[in-house]
């Protein structure tokens, strides 16, 4: 099992360059939520993730690459082509 600073460290560098903030508990409950580095908007938030669920490389490998699908299906909106739009 990994401290809880482990796990947050590898959350938080899976996403990048992405921003994600990573919060556990004393209960072992995470709540994670995805920043556009950009806007400094949310763009996903998951909150009471068990955090005995990730307790192996694989099941870590595997809710990360969960989020990357689904961070992949939301459209960020570029705040630098919204200006040049007319």
């Amino acid at each position: 099992m990994l401290s809880p600073l482990e796990l947050r460290y590898i959350m938080e560098n899976a996403f990048l360059p992405t921003v994600c903030k990573c919060e556990i508990d004393t209960a072992g409950m995470m709540n994670l939520k995805l920043i556009n580095a950009r806007t400094n908007e949310a763009i996903l938030e998951e909150r009471n993730i068990r955090t005995a669920d990730l307790s192996s490389a694989r099941e870590i490998a595997t809710f990360v690459a969960e989020l990357k699908n689904r961070l992949s299906t939301i459209t960020v909106v570029n705040p630098e082509r919204r200006r040049h739009r007319r």
